[in-house]
């Protein structure tokens, strides 16, 4: 089938194109079905749903990586290696789902801090899908679904009440996220490779902004901002929405 082919079905019509409208609604309309399916959901049943996602998205990033190495021309580590700040709710899943009480934090303050703005940042900005391949394509694919997945996942532990976010989460968040930016950084160094954009921008929009504001420091600057910046950004939104809703309660009683 052309759809699991290099070239897949169709042109590639990039960013800002009717599949890049197409890809933002339906990852969207994925995220709230989601939410709607699980929204009866108990403890118990969240627990479960954290564990069979991550074994999805780990067989699906399992098969990505042989269809690169197998199929993909020209397929470089930095097109297989799974080592990018999207891909840590791979081992954040897994983290939640079977870790003890430390390591299940570990994972769950990623799912939401970091999962949420990045999946919701790719959903509406696919800028390494649709640049590279058409809609209609396996990895176009694989992408839409894990990024909304990642997206409902982490606003189903929040509004469900399985996790909820205080400022002290910056101690497990930045464990989990520094210390993979550390070993991107080393690997990069050793291969040549751009994992987790952290040597270099790679020329995409806003990580640019970041080497016009740290220069040479860029590594250092990109790893604040990817762990500083996610965590208060996310975390202030929260507070405010919130605020917001205890607003409106207060105004109905």
């Amino acid at each position: 089938m052309k759809f699991f082919q290099n070239d897949g079905i169709g042109p590639v019509r990039g960013l800002l194109s009717i599949d890049h409208l197409i890809f933002t609604l339906v990852g969207i309309s994925l995220i709230v079905l989601f939410l709607i399916l699980t929204r009866h959901f108990d403890q118990i049943k969240i627990k479960k749903t954290i564990r069979i996602l991550f074994w999805i998205v780990f067989i699906l990033e399992i098969l990505k990586i042989v269809w690169n190495l197998t199929i993909r021309e020209n397929a470089g580590l930095n097109q297989w290696v799974p080592l990018y700040f999207c891909s840590l709710l791979i081992p954040a899943l897994g983290l939640a789902g079977y870790g003890n009480k430390f390591l299940e934090k570990l994972g769950l303050s990623f799912m939401f801090y970091g999962g949420i703005v990045a999946g919701a940042m790719f959903v509406i900005w696919p800028t390494s899908a649709l640049p590279e391949q058409p809609l209609l394509h396996c990895l176009t694919f694989h992408t839409l679904f894990y990024h909304s997945a990642s997206v409902a996942i982490g606003l189903l532990i929040v509004i469900r009440g399985y996790f909820t976010p205080v400022i002290k989460d910056i101690i497990p968040y930045s464990i989990i996220v520094v210390t993979f930016c550390i070993i991107a950084y080393i690997f990069n160094l050793i291969t040549g490779s751009n994992l987790m954009f952290i040597s270099n921008d790679n020329g995409m929009f806003p990580l640019t902004l970041a080497t016009t504001i740290f220069g040479v420091l860029y590594p250092l600057g990109i790893t604040i901002v990817q762990t500083f910046g996610t965590f208060f950004a996310t975390f202030y939104i929260y507070k405010l929405i919130c605020l917001i809703h205890n607003g409106k309660g207060n105004k109905s009683l």
